[in-house]
Protein backbone atom coordinates (compact mmCIF):
# COMPACT_ATOMS: atom_id res chain seq x y z
CA UNK A 1 0.00 0.00 0.00
CA UNK A 2 1.16 3.42 -0.87
CA UNK A 3 0.50 6.36 0.46
CA UNK A 4 1.98 10.16 0.42
CA UNK A 5 2.05 12.02 4.24
CA UNK A 6 2.73 15.71 3.79
CA UNK A 7 5.81 17.02 4.88
CA UNK A 8 6.65 20.08 6.78
CA UNK A 9 8.02 22.91 3.82
CA UNK A 10 7.13 20.56 1.38
CA UNK A 11 5.18 21.08 -2.32
CA UNK A 12 1.10 20.32 -1.67
CA UNK A 13 -0.48 19.61 -4.69
CA UNK A 14 -4.15 19.13 -5.22
CA UNK A 15 -6.10 16.88 -7.57
CA UNK A 16 -7.30 19.42 -9.38
CA UNK A 17 -3.49 21.25 -9.89
CA UNK A 18 -1.98 17.13 -10.76
CA UNK A 19 -4.99 17.12 -13.36
CA UNK A 20 -4.24 20.57 -14.82
CA UNK A 21 -0.45 19.53 -14.83
CA UNK A 22 -1.22 16.91 -16.77
CA UNK A 23 -3.71 18.02 -19.24
CA UNK A 24 -1.09 21.05 -20.11
CA UNK A 25 1.98 18.92 -20.49
CA UNK A 26 -0.41 15.97 -22.80
CA UNK A 27 -1.30 19.36 -24.74
CA UNK A 28 2.42 19.92 -25.19
CA UNK A 29 2.69 16.79 -26.75
CA UNK A 30 0.34 16.54 -29.07
CA UNK A 31 0.97 19.88 -30.27
CA UNK A 32 5.08 19.28 -30.50
CA UNK A 33 4.13 16.04 -32.33
CA UNK A 34 1.80 17.37 -34.74
CA UNK A 35 4.28 20.44 -35.71
CA UNK A 36 6.78 17.43 -35.84
CA UNK A 37 4.46 15.39 -38.17
CA UNK A 38 3.58 18.79 -40.40
CA UNK A 39 7.61 19.25 -40.69
CA UNK A 40 8.34 15.67 -41.57
CA UNK A 41 5.83 15.73 -44.32
CA UNK A 42 7.27 13.83 -46.88
CA UNK A 43 4.57 13.13 -49.31
CA UNK A 44 1.33 15.68 -51.01
CA UNK A 45 -1.53 13.36 -51.10
CA UNK A 46 -3.79 14.43 -54.06
CA UNK A 47 -7.48 12.20 -54.42
CA UNK A 48 -8.26 11.11 -57.91
CA UNK A 49 -12.16 10.29 -57.80
CA UNK A 50 -14.59 8.79 -60.65
CA UNK A 51 -15.86 5.95 -61.60
CA UNK A 52 -13.18 3.80 -61.91
CA UNK A 53 -14.74 1.25 -64.24
CA UNK A 54 -15.21 3.31 -66.94
CA UNK A 55 -12.98 5.31 -69.58
CA UNK A 56 -13.96 8.62 -67.56
CA UNK A 57 -12.59 7.29 -64.04
CA UNK A 58 -9.76 5.19 -65.62
CA UNK A 59 -8.19 8.26 -67.65
CA UNK A 60 -9.29 10.51 -64.95
CA UNK A 61 -6.17 7.78 -63.17
CA UNK A 62 -4.20 7.78 -66.10
CA UNK A 63 -3.33 11.65 -66.42
CA UNK A 64 -2.80 11.84 -62.66
CA UNK A 65 -0.57 9.05 -62.66
CA UNK A 66 1.44 10.50 -65.64
CA UNK A 67 2.13 14.30 -64.24
CA UNK A 68 2.53 12.61 -60.32
CA UNK A 69 5.59 10.20 -61.72
CA UNK A 70 6.68 13.18 -63.67
CA UNK A 71 6.89 15.17 -60.77
CA UNK A 72 8.15 13.13 -58.52
CA UNK A 73 11.02 11.87 -60.86
CA UNK A 74 12.02 15.54 -61.17
CA UNK A 75 12.23 16.32 -57.35
CA UNK A 76 8.59 16.94 -56.39
CA UNK A 77 6.82 19.85 -55.14
CA UNK A 78 8.67 22.15 -53.22
CA UNK A 79 7.04 22.54 -49.95
CA UNK A 80 7.94 24.23 -46.48
CA UNK A 81 11.55 24.53 -47.37
CA UNK A 82 12.31 21.17 -49.11
CA UNK A 83 10.74 19.08 -51.96
CA UNK A 84 7.57 16.45 -51.29
CA UNK A 85 6.72 14.20 -53.18
CA UNK A 86 2.97 13.44 -54.63
CA UNK A 87 1.07 10.17 -53.43
CA UNK A 88 -2.12 9.67 -55.49
CA UNK A 89 -5.09 7.99 -53.63
CA UNK A 90 -7.92 6.18 -56.41
CA UNK A 91 -10.91 6.82 -55.05
CA UNK A 92 -14.27 4.81 -56.88
CA UNK A 93 -16.79 7.04 -57.23
CA UNK A 94 -19.18 4.65 -58.57
CA UNK A 95 -21.01 7.76 -59.97
CA UNK A 96 -22.49 5.99 -62.77
CA UNK A 97 -24.97 4.52 -60.50
CA UNK A 98 -25.34 5.85 -57.41
CA UNK A 99 -24.95 9.49 -56.45
CA UNK A 100 -25.10 8.64 -52.57
CA UNK A 101 -21.92 6.30 -53.34
CA UNK A 102 -20.09 9.25 -54.89
CA UNK A 103 -20.64 11.69 -52.37
CA UNK A 104 -20.01 8.77 -49.65
CA UNK A 105 -16.50 8.63 -51.10
CA UNK A 106 -15.68 11.73 -51.25
CA UNK A 107 -16.36 11.91 -47.68
CA UNK A 108 -14.10 9.06 -47.02
CA UNK A 109 -11.64 10.42 -49.40
CA UNK A 110 -11.08 13.60 -47.39
CA UNK A 111 -11.40 11.61 -43.18
CA UNK A 112 -10.76 8.76 -43.63
CA UNK A 113 -7.52 8.87 -46.55
CA UNK A 114 -6.90 12.66 -45.57
CA UNK A 115 -6.40 13.57 -48.71
CA UNK A 116 -4.59 17.09 -49.01
CA UNK A 117 -6.59 17.59 -52.73
CA UNK A 118 -8.80 16.24 -54.79
CA UNK A 119 -8.93 16.14 -58.50
CA UNK A 120 -11.59 14.06 -60.89
CA UNK A 121 -15.49 13.78 -60.75
CA UNK A 122 -17.42 13.25 -63.63
CA UNK A 123 -21.77 13.04 -63.33
CA UNK A 124 -22.64 16.58 -62.41
CA UNK A 125 -25.22 15.48 -60.39
CA UNK A 126 -22.78 13.64 -58.17
CA UNK A 127 -20.42 16.42 -58.34
CA UNK A 128 -22.70 18.60 -57.35
CA UNK A 129 -22.81 16.42 -53.69
CA UNK A 130 -18.68 15.95 -53.87
CA UNK A 131 -18.30 19.90 -54.29
CA UNK A 132 -20.79 20.34 -51.17
CA UNK A 133 -18.43 17.58 -49.48
CA UNK A 134 -15.50 19.47 -50.41
CA UNK A 135 -16.18 23.08 -49.43
CA UNK A 136 -18.00 21.67 -46.18
CA UNK A 137 -13.82 20.22 -45.60
CA UNK A 138 -12.42 23.06 -46.92
CA UNK A 139 -10.52 20.89 -49.57
CA UNK A 140 -9.63 21.88 -52.65
CA UNK A 141 -11.50 20.09 -55.40
CA UNK A 142 -10.43 20.42 -58.57
CA UNK A 143 -13.32 18.55 -61.41
CA UNK A 144 -12.17 17.35 -64.35
CA UNK A 145 -15.43 16.36 -66.44
CA UNK A 146 -19.11 18.07 -65.59
CA UNK A 147 -20.17 20.22 -67.64
CA UNK A 148 -22.74 21.91 -66.01
CA UNK A 149 -23.08 25.55 -65.55
CA UNK A 150 -24.68 25.69 -61.79
CA UNK A 151 -21.11 23.79 -60.48
CA UNK A 152 -19.27 27.48 -60.71
CA UNK A 153 -22.43 29.52 -60.46
CA UNK A 154 -22.77 28.26 -57.40
CA UNK A 155 -18.84 29.59 -56.72
CA UNK A 156 -20.00 33.00 -57.73
CA UNK A 157 -23.18 33.04 -55.59
CA UNK A 158 -21.47 31.90 -52.20
CA UNK A 159 -17.69 32.65 -53.04
CA UNK A 160 -16.69 31.86 -49.59
CA UNK A 161 -18.35 28.51 -49.12
CA UNK A 162 -17.61 27.13 -52.90
CA UNK A 163 -14.27 28.96 -53.26
CA UNK A 164 -12.22 25.48 -53.20
CA UNK A 165 -13.80 24.16 -56.62
CA UNK A 166 -12.21 24.83 -60.03
CA UNK A 167 -13.65 23.13 -63.19
CA UNK A 168 -10.61 21.99 -66.17
CA UNK A 169 -11.26 19.66 -69.04
CA UNK A 170 -15.39 19.49 -69.93
CA UNK A 171 -16.54 23.15 -70.68
CA UNK A 172 -19.00 24.85 -68.49
CA UNK A 173 -22.14 23.65 -71.42
CA UNK A 174 -23.04 27.93 -71.20
CA UNK A 175 -19.34 29.30 -71.69
CA UNK A 176 -19.11 26.82 -74.92
CA UNK A 177 -22.45 27.54 -76.94
CA UNK A 178 -20.41 29.77 -79.26
CA UNK A 179 -18.75 26.54 -80.19
CA UNK A 180 -21.79 24.20 -80.05
CA UNK A 181 -23.75 26.53 -82.43
CA UNK A 182 -20.74 26.77 -84.70
CA UNK A 183 -19.99 23.45 -85.12
CA UNK A 184 -23.97 22.46 -85.74
CA UNK A 185 -23.83 25.17 -88.14
CA UNK A 186 -20.94 23.83 -90.54
CA UNK A 187 -22.91 20.71 -90.59
CA UNK A 188 -26.20 22.13 -91.35
CA UNK A 189 -24.24 24.42 -94.07
CA UNK A 190 -23.24 21.34 -95.76
CA UNK A 191 -26.66 20.13 -95.86
CA UNK A 192 -27.92 23.06 -97.74
CA UNK A 193 -24.82 23.33 -99.69
CA UNK A 194 -24.93 19.62 -100.64
CA UNK A 195 -28.08 18.77 -100.71
CA UNK A 196 -30.02 22.10 -101.70
CA UNK A 197 -32.34 22.24 -98.07
CA UNK A 198 -32.59 25.53 -97.48
CA UNK A 199 -33.75 25.11 -94.12
CA UNK A 200 -32.71 21.43 -92.26
CA UNK A 201 -34.65 19.63 -89.64
CA UNK A 202 -32.36 18.90 -86.63
CA UNK A 203 -33.09 16.31 -84.33
CA UNK A 204 -31.74 15.96 -80.65
CA UNK A 205 -30.89 13.11 -79.02
CA UNK A 206 -28.62 12.83 -75.75
CA UNK A 207 -29.01 11.29 -72.64
CA UNK A 208 -31.06 11.53 -70.01
CA UNK A 209 -28.77 13.46 -67.40
CA UNK A 210 -28.73 17.12 -66.43
CA UNK A 211 -26.04 18.19 -68.07
CA UNK A 212 -27.54 17.89 -71.45
CA UNK A 213 -30.31 20.42 -70.94
CA UNK A 214 -28.52 23.34 -71.25
CA UNK A 215 -27.13 22.84 -75.20
CA UNK A 216 -30.30 21.61 -76.09
CA UNK A 217 -32.21 24.40 -75.09
CA UNK A 218 -29.40 26.73 -76.98
CA UNK A 219 -29.54 25.07 -80.02
CA UNK A 220 -34.01 25.18 -80.21
CA UNK A 221 -33.33 29.16 -78.89
CA UNK A 222 -30.78 29.58 -81.82
CA UNK A 223 -32.96 27.57 -84.40
CA UNK A 224 -34.46 30.33 -86.11
CA UNK A 225 -30.64 32.47 -86.05
CA UNK A 226 -29.04 28.88 -87.49
CA UNK A 227 -32.14 28.36 -90.11
CA UNK A 228 -32.88 25.42 -89.08
CA UNK A 229 -35.95 23.28 -87.76
CA UNK A 230 -35.69 21.51 -84.48
CA UNK A 231 -38.17 18.40 -84.93
CA UNK A 232 -37.72 16.74 -81.99
CA UNK A 233 -36.04 16.03 -78.70
CA UNK A 234 -35.39 12.13 -77.81
CA UNK A 235 -33.99 11.32 -74.04
CA UNK A 236 -32.45 7.72 -73.75
CA UNK A 237 -31.31 6.40 -70.60
CA UNK A 238 -27.46 7.08 -70.37
CA UNK A 239 -27.29 3.14 -70.34
CA UNK A 240 -29.60 1.92 -73.06
CA UNK A 241 -28.35 -0.41 -75.45
CA UNK A 242 -31.32 -0.19 -78.13
CA UNK A 243 -32.40 2.91 -79.84
CA UNK A 244 -34.07 1.16 -82.65
CA UNK A 245 -37.40 3.52 -81.40
CA UNK A 246 -35.46 6.83 -81.18
CA UNK A 247 -33.78 6.57 -84.31
CA UNK A 248 -37.12 5.39 -86.21
CA UNK A 249 -39.00 8.30 -84.88
CA UNK A 250 -35.54 10.59 -86.21
CA UNK A 251 -36.24 9.48 -89.27
CA UNK A 252 -39.95 9.99 -89.86
CA UNK A 253 -39.22 13.62 -88.38
CA UNK A 254 -37.64 13.73 -91.90
CA UNK A 255 -34.24 15.30 -90.07
CA UNK A 256 -31.55 15.57 -92.00
CA UNK A 257 -29.11 16.35 -88.84
CA UNK A 258 -28.58 14.88 -85.07
CA UNK A 259 -26.88 16.79 -82.59
CA UNK A 260 -26.53 13.97 -79.78
CA UNK A 261 -24.84 14.09 -76.66
CA UNK A 262 -24.00 11.22 -74.46
CA UNK A 263 -21.47 9.97 -72.17
CA UNK A 264 -22.58 7.14 -71.13
CA UNK A 265 -22.88 3.61 -72.93
CA UNK A 266 -25.98 4.74 -74.67
CA UNK A 267 -22.99 6.49 -76.46
CA UNK A 268 -21.55 3.52 -78.40
CA UNK A 269 -25.17 2.17 -78.75
CA UNK A 270 -25.92 5.32 -80.89
CA UNK A 271 -22.76 5.73 -83.06
CA UNK A 272 -23.28 1.62 -83.27
CA UNK A 273 -26.59 1.56 -84.41
CA UNK A 274 -26.34 5.07 -86.73
CA UNK A 275 -23.96 3.32 -88.42
CA UNK A 276 -25.12 -0.23 -88.92
CA UNK A 277 -28.83 1.06 -89.37
CA UNK A 278 -27.92 4.01 -92.02
CA UNK A 279 -29.90 6.45 -90.47
CA UNK A 280 -29.83 9.47 -93.27
CA UNK A 281 -28.88 12.28 -90.88
CA UNK A 282 -25.80 13.17 -90.07
CA UNK A 283 -24.75 12.92 -86.82
CA UNK A 284 -22.64 16.05 -84.61
CA UNK A 285 -22.63 16.25 -80.85
CA UNK A 286 -20.82 15.51 -77.80
CA UNK A 287 -20.39 11.72 -77.87
CA UNK A 288 -17.42 11.29 -75.24
CA UNK A 289 -16.51 7.39 -75.66
CA UNK A 290 -15.69 8.88 -79.25
CA UNK A 291 -12.78 9.93 -78.55
CA UNK A 292 -11.07 6.84 -77.14
CA UNK A 293 -8.57 6.11 -80.25
CA UNK A 294 -10.26 2.43 -79.82
CA UNK A 295 -13.70 3.60 -80.85
CA UNK A 296 -13.77 2.68 -84.43
CA UNK A 297 -12.98 -1.11 -83.04
CA UNK A 298 -15.37 -1.16 -80.47
CA UNK A 299 -18.48 0.18 -83.14
CA UNK A 300 -17.36 -2.28 -85.83
CA UNK A 301 -17.22 0.66 -87.89
CA UNK A 302 -20.17 2.21 -87.75
CA UNK A 303 -18.82 5.45 -85.75
CA UNK A 304 -17.28 5.99 -89.47
CA UNK A 305 -18.46 9.52 -90.64
CA UNK A 306 -19.66 10.54 -87.15
CA UNK A 307 -18.33 14.37 -86.06
CA UNK A 308 -18.11 14.69 -82.24
CA UNK A 309 -16.38 17.37 -79.61
CA UNK A 310 -12.94 16.57 -78.94
CA UNK A 311 -10.24 17.59 -75.95
CA UNK A 312 -7.24 15.67 -78.34
CA UNK A 313 -7.72 16.44 -82.12
CA UNK A 314 -4.42 15.16 -84.17
CA UNK A 315 -3.51 18.62 -84.11
CA UNK A 316 -1.08 20.72 -82.91
CA UNK A 317 -3.50 23.44 -80.49
CA UNK A 318 -0.35 24.39 -78.45
CA UNK A 319 3.29 22.90 -79.07
CA UNK A 320 2.58 20.61 -76.35
CA UNK A 321 -0.59 18.96 -77.96
CA UNK A 322 1.00 16.39 -79.97
CA UNK A 323 3.82 15.32 -77.83
CA UNK A 324 1.10 14.91 -74.77
CA UNK A 325 -1.15 12.58 -76.70
CA UNK A 326 1.90 10.48 -78.41
CA UNK A 327 3.57 9.43 -74.51
CA UNK A 328 -0.11 9.21 -72.68
CA UNK A 329 -0.66 6.68 -76.03
CA UNK A 330 2.48 4.64 -75.74
CA UNK A 331 2.04 4.74 -71.70
CA UNK A 332 -2.32 4.23 -71.55
CA UNK A 333 -2.32 2.15 -75.24
CA UNK A 334 -4.81 4.76 -76.07
CA UNK A 335 -5.54 8.21 -77.11
CA UNK A 336 -6.15 10.83 -73.87
CA UNK A 337 -9.54 11.81 -73.89
CA UNK A 338 -11.10 15.03 -72.19
CA UNK A 339 -10.79 13.15 -68.14
CA UNK A 340 -6.74 12.31 -68.55
CA UNK A 341 -6.48 16.21 -67.71
CA UNK A 342 -6.63 15.30 -64.16
CA UNK A 343 -2.65 15.60 -65.77
CA UNK A 344 -2.44 19.46 -66.30
CA UNK A 345 -4.83 19.73 -62.49
CA UNK A 346 -1.74 18.19 -60.73
CA UNK A 347 0.68 20.42 -61.92
CA UNK A 348 -1.55 23.43 -61.80
CA UNK A 349 -2.13 22.44 -58.65
CA UNK A 350 2.03 21.78 -58.23
CA UNK A 351 2.90 25.85 -59.42
CA UNK A 352 -0.33 26.97 -56.87
CA UNK A 353 1.68 25.84 -53.81
CA UNK A 354 5.13 26.43 -54.88
CA UNK A 355 3.73 29.88 -55.93
CA UNK A 356 1.77 30.06 -52.20
CA UNK A 357 5.33 29.62 -50.89
CA UNK A 358 5.35 25.67 -50.66
CA UNK A 359 2.27 26.04 -48.14
CA UNK A 360 -0.81 23.77 -48.08
CA UNK A 361 -3.16 26.19 -46.48
CA UNK A 362 -6.70 25.87 -48.88
CA UNK A 363 -6.91 29.61 -48.74
CA UNK A 364 -3.93 30.55 -49.94
CA UNK A 365 -3.43 28.09 -52.43
CA UNK A 366 -7.05 29.15 -53.89
CA UNK A 367 -5.41 32.24 -54.55
CA UNK A 368 -2.78 31.62 -56.32
CA UNK A 369 -4.83 28.89 -58.53
CA UNK A 370 -6.78 31.94 -59.67
CA UNK A 371 -3.42 33.23 -60.70
CA UNK A 372 -3.06 30.40 -62.83
CA UNK A 373 -1.28 31.08 -66.71
CA UNK A 374 -0.92 27.73 -67.81
CA UNK A 375 -0.30 26.11 -71.76
CA UNK A 376 -1.48 22.75 -71.50
CA UNK A 377 -1.67 20.14 -74.03
CA UNK A 378 -5.37 22.09 -74.63
CA UNK A 379 -4.66 25.56 -75.20
CA UNK A 380 -3.46 28.60 -72.65
CA UNK A 381 -5.82 27.35 -69.48
CA UNK A 382 -6.74 30.13 -66.95
CA UNK A 383 -9.61 30.49 -65.13
CA UNK A 384 -12.51 32.77 -64.91
CA UNK A 385 -12.38 35.74 -62.42
CA UNK A 386 -14.14 36.13 -58.88
CA UNK A 387 -17.24 38.77 -60.43
CA UNK A 388 -17.92 36.42 -63.51
CA UNK A 389 -21.11 34.90 -63.29
CA UNK A 390 -19.07 31.17 -63.85
CA UNK A 391 -16.61 31.66 -61.38
CA UNK A 392 -13.68 29.75 -61.48
CA UNK A 393 -14.17 28.10 -64.84
CA UNK A 394 -11.56 27.57 -67.71
CA UNK A 395 -11.83 30.50 -70.17
CA UNK A 396 -13.26 29.35 -73.40
CA UNK A 397 -11.84 31.51 -76.18
CA UNK A 398 -9.55 32.26 -78.69
CA UNK A 399 -6.42 32.53 -77.37
CA UNK A 400 -7.14 30.20 -74.75
CA UNK A 401 -9.14 26.94 -74.79
CA UNK A 402 -10.76 27.28 -78.30
CA UNK A 403 -11.95 22.51 -77.94
CA UNK A 404 -12.51 21.27 -81.19
CA UNK A 405 -14.73 18.54 -83.12
CA UNK A 406 -13.34 15.58 -84.91
CA UNK A 407 -14.71 13.59 -87.75
CA UNK A 408 -13.83 9.42 -87.92
CA UNK A 409 -13.14 8.64 -91.60
CA UNK A 410 -10.92 5.79 -92.33
CA UNK A 411 -10.79 4.17 -89.07
CA UNK A 412 -8.85 7.59 -87.78
CA UNK A 413 -9.99 10.86 -86.33
CA UNK A 414 -9.80 13.89 -88.49
CA UNK A 415 -10.10 17.52 -86.52
CA UNK A 416 -12.69 19.02 -88.91
CA UNK A 417 -13.40 22.08 -86.37
CA UNK A 418 -12.38 24.98 -86.51
CA UNK A 419 -12.54 24.89 -90.07
CA UNK A 420 -9.25 24.82 -91.79
CA UNK A 421 -9.88 28.19 -93.44
CA UNK A 422 -10.01 29.71 -90.00
CA UNK A 423 -13.62 30.96 -90.90
CA UNK A 424 -14.60 31.01 -87.00
CA UNK A 425 -12.91 34.18 -85.62
CA UNK A 426 -9.46 33.50 -87.52
CA UNK A 427 -8.77 30.08 -85.94
CA UNK A 428 -6.96 27.28 -87.10
CA UNK A 429 -4.64 24.31 -86.27
CA UNK A 430 -2.48 22.69 -88.93
CA UNK A 431 -3.85 19.31 -90.15
CA UNK A 432 -7.67 20.30 -89.94
CA UNK A 433 -9.90 19.10 -93.23
CA UNK A 434 -13.24 20.39 -93.74
CA UNK A 435 -16.20 18.24 -92.61
CA UNK A 436 -17.71 15.47 -95.32
CA UNK A 437 -21.40 14.59 -94.59
CA UNK A 438 -21.80 11.04 -94.49
CA UNK A 439 -22.46 9.42 -98.58
CA UNK A 440 -25.38 7.49 -97.67
CA UNK A 441 -27.15 10.72 -96.00
CA UNK A 442 -26.21 12.56 -99.53
CA UNK A 443 -28.00 9.75 -101.76
CA UNK A 444 -31.05 9.19 -99.15
CA UNK A 445 -32.25 13.24 -99.50
CA UNK A 446 -30.92 13.20 -103.21
CA UNK A 447 -33.15 10.27 -104.44
CA UNK A 448 -35.85 12.35 -102.89
CA UNK A 449 -35.55 15.33 -105.44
Amino acid sequence: MFYCREKKGSLNFKASDVLVFVTLVLAFVLLFAASQAFAEKTQIKIGVIGPMDYMQGRHHWMGAEMAAEEINATGGVYLDGKQCSIELVQADSNEMKSIPDAIGVMERLITSNEVDFVVGGFRSEAVLGMQDVASRYKKIFINVGSGHPQLTQRVNEDYDKYKYFFRLGSCNMELAEQIHLAALKMVTDAVTRELGIKKPKVALLGEKLMWVDPTFELIKDHAAELGIEVVGEWRPSYSSNDLTAEFTGIKNAGAQVIYDIASGPVAQTFSKQWGEMKIPAAAIGINVPAQDSEFWKKTNGNVEYEAAWSTFPPVPMTERTLPYIEKFKKINNTAPSVYSQTYEAVYILKKAIERAGGNLDADRVVQELEKTDHVAAVGRIRFTDRDDKYTHDMRIEPGYVTTSFIQWLDEAQVCVWPPPGGEWKGVKYEGTEYYKLPPWVVAYWKDRE
